[in-house]
């Protein structure tokens, strides 16, 4: 399959490399993408990273070793010729780990040194058991310093405010007060983009992904459930009127693993389906004991 598709691109193409009588091949990389379902679109999502096809064949990633089996495909080198691969199962215990919940599609770019050979597209659901948390950490530390009301949307909301307080000598905490002016149901979005602290300002950092706020409270994502027992909200389905939210603390091991140590800006964009009903500003710091940058 995967050289029959070579062939139909380069056919496309007019790359006449299959006009060798015998030549093998390498995949210099695979380029991953992923995309994930929020909004009714495929939105980025911060996981990229890069293979190369013959060393993931040997190292079983994704369970693509197995393909060498059903078929007529005998491994690396590629050779010319057609290759039939039936009845291949992807392994979902050889993918990276802390996916978030959701819905995703996977952009795979295979590259033949620098040119593009084939597209793929490949789409799946990744889920848990309710309580299963998606994110888990405890290699870092996290001070958290203030959330900001940046802006919010007066079709959706009459007021919206965020108070920032010393729980205590080690803990901070929040008190969040707002009024709903419509019911939005389960259809919350946040989009949350990082920014970190150099030469003097916050630059955008690689950490960009999606994730549905009713999803997060109930997998509390950052400790987010606990918001249901401090104060006046009852959870989900989000509904019109007021809600009042205090001493809320984050949760440090429910954050994404493998931070780098440094200062960040969070920017958290809620979206009603595809309108934007506030944005909050996140302040903390990620550090680690002495010597362990990340």
């Amino acid at each position: 399959m995967l050289l029959v598709l070579l062939k139909l691109l380069v056919a496309v193409s007019g790359i006449s490399a299959f006009d060798q009588n015998d030549y093998s091949i390498t995949f210099e990389r695979i380029i991953l993408q992923a995309y994930t379902f929020l909004s009714n679109e495929y939105q980025l999502f911060p996981i990229r990273f890069s293979v190369t096809f013959c060393d993931s064949l040997k190292s079983n990633d994704f369970g693509l070793r197995e393909i060498v089996q059903p078929g007529n495909f005998h491994g690396c080198p590629l050779k010319k010729g057609i290759v039939n691969i039936y009845n291949w199962k992807p392994d979902p215990s050889k993918f990276p780990p802390f996916i978030p919940n959701g819905k995703y599609r996977l952009d795979l770019q295979f590259l033949h040194f620098s040119e593009e050979a084939l597209f793929i597209y490949a789409y799946g659901t990744v889920s848990r058991p309710l309580g299963v948390f998606a994110f888990h950490q405890n290699d870092y530390s996290i001070v958290f310093e203030r959330v900001e009301m940046y802006s919010y949307n007066r079709d959706y909301a009459k007021y919206a405010k965020v108070v920032t307080f010393k729980f205590n000598r080690t803990q901070t905490a929040y008190n969040a007060s707002f009024e709903l002016l419509k019911d939005v149901g389960n259809n919350v979005g946040i989009i949350i983009q990082a920014y970190n602290f150099l030469s003097n300002e916050y630059r955008l950092f690689p950490i960009r992904f999606c994730i549905n706020f009713c999803d997060a409270l109930a997998s509390n994502e950052f400790g987010l459930g606990q918001i249901v027992q401090q104060g006046y909200f009852n959870g989900c389905p989000l509904k019109k009127g007021s809600i009042n939210i205090y001493n809320w603390k984050p949760d440090p091991e429910r954050f994404p693993p493998h931070l780098h140590n440094g200062q960040y800006r969070f920017d958290l964009q809620f979206l009603h389906v595809s309108t934007e009903m506030l944005v909050l500003r996140a302040y903390g710091t990620v550090s680690r004991p002495l010597g362990r940058r990340h």
